[in-house]
């Protein structure tokens, strides 16, 4: 299954039966659309929180799997929608087992907890709760690459299914080595952090077979990032928003953009 440019598009998260038409010859278009509503949009949400209100919150996973729908599908790449076929039913499986993991981790950590109370040593408590978040902060690392693959494995364009690979593990201690460093530096760090996660994200994204590639230098950013720190007090943190248009493939749309602005027309 290849592309105009002869890519060979028939890899890890490729349809292997689908075969993909090529563009048809016409006006030329914009790499990139979104044709989604601000009111169609805010419309969902609010039957999604009514929803998920009369249910006790157990709607929220079929709630959140039709967003994502509606936004997926106004995204259009050279003309052609983009398809979610993610499942709320999924959702609430992958919720049940964050409960299986985290319910014996909050006991342990209470259990753990209190006995050391009962020890009278501060210093122990202390070095306790920096261990629990210590921890947390792996696996939260952990959870963001294996949320992130999840999407990806359920996004399609034109029969074409991207994919994620790499290890969410080794992910998870960038993510936690990084997150210590920024900590350290009171927030310095922090486009470096940005640019070599973003990095190994991006290099480990596929569609079909073909890879993607971020070339991105924490330099670039540094400047923006000190403004934007600067300037948080001042603007309610609105302008850390700001900053964060400017990271590396801040967005799905950006991160299609690495891809196709060398191999589509």
């Amino acid at each position: 299954m290849t592309n105009q440019a002869g890519n060979d598009f028939s890899g890890p998260g490729a349809e292997p039966t689908s075969e993909v038409e090529e563009p048809s010859a016409g006006p030329v278009q914009h790499p990139l659309d979104y044709t989604g509503q601000a009111k169609s949009l805010g419309w969902l949400v609010f039957k999604n929180m009514i929803l998920t209100i009369i249910t006790l919150g157990f709607y929220r996973f079929w709630g959140k799997t039709r967003i994502r729908k509606y936004i997926w599908s106004s995204q259009s790449l050279f003309g052609e929608p983009l398809e979610y076929t993610g499942t709320g039913k999924e959702l609430f499986l992958g919720f049940l087992i964050v409960l299986a993991v985290l319910i014996p981790f909050g006991i342990i950590i209470n259990v753990g907890n209190f006995y050391i109370q009962t020890m009278g040593s501060n210093a122990a408590l202390i070095a306790f709760q920096i261990a629990y978040y210590l921890i947390f902060l792996y696996l939260f690392g952990y959870a963001l690459y294996r949320a992130r693959r999840y999407q990806l494995s359920r996004t399609v364009w034109r029969s074409i299914r991207f994919a994620q690979t790499g290890d969410a593990k080794k992910y998870a201690t960038k993510f936690f080595g990084y997150s210590l460093l920024t900590i350290v530096t009171l927030a310095l760090a922090a486009p470096l952090a940005t640019v070599r996660l973003q990095t190994y994200m991006m290099n480990n994204t596929f569609l079909g077979q073909q890879n993607f590639n971020l070339e991105a230098q924490a330099k670039d950013l540094y400047w923006k990032w000190v403004v934007c720190f600067i300037l948080s007090p001042f603007t309610l943190y609105i302008s850390m928003i700001w900053y964060a248009a400017f990271q590396p493939a801040t967005s799905f749309q950006k991160l299609i953009l690495v891809l196709f602005s060398s191999h589509c027309p």
